[in-house]
């Protein structure tokens, strides 16, 4: 098998993640929905952890560890809020403990290694034109 596959695989039957005692939900579309609106860059792959600060590169991870944790009808009030960081994250980290941070990179960088694993471009065929395309395809202009 390859390594695309075994991540893949993997992945279904992995237990949910624990970071400081919270239990993590499965990274989904609705989480990077989110990780978009508040600009987590990591996640979205718009940043390399390493091109950011310390400070950003922490507020992400702590961003990451609440969206995953946190009741989601909570999640999705406090990303409304707009103090966020200050309102929400703030308070949300002065529970978390310091080792918490490494195991929320580990996660993030799982979550990185099955995204990337399971992105599939379409191709079109050779020599196949837009026109070509069935109707109620998007390609049709």
């Amino acid at each position: 098998m390859s390594e695309r596959t075994d991540i893949l695989d993997n992945s279904f039957v992995t237990p949910p993640a624990e970071v400081n005692g919270l239990k993590l939900r499965p990274f989904s579309l609705g989480s990077m929905q989110i990780c978009r609106k508040i600009k987590l860059t990591m996640l979205t792959g718009d940043a390399n952890p390493e091109d950011l600060n310390d400070e950003e590169q922490q507020k992400q991870i702590v961003a990451f560890i609440f969206i995953q944790s946190a009741p989601i009808p909570e999640v999705l009030r406090a990303i409304n809020q707009p103090n966020f960081w200050d309102d929400v994250l703030l308070p949300f980290s002065m529970g978390l403990h310091l080792s918490a941070i490494p195991a929320a990179v580990e996660e993030i960088k799982r979550i990185i290694n099955e995204a990337n694993a399971s992105y599939v471009e379409v191709q079109s065929k050779p020599g196949e034109k837009p026109e070509d395309a069935p109707p109620n395809s998007s390609s049709q202009g």
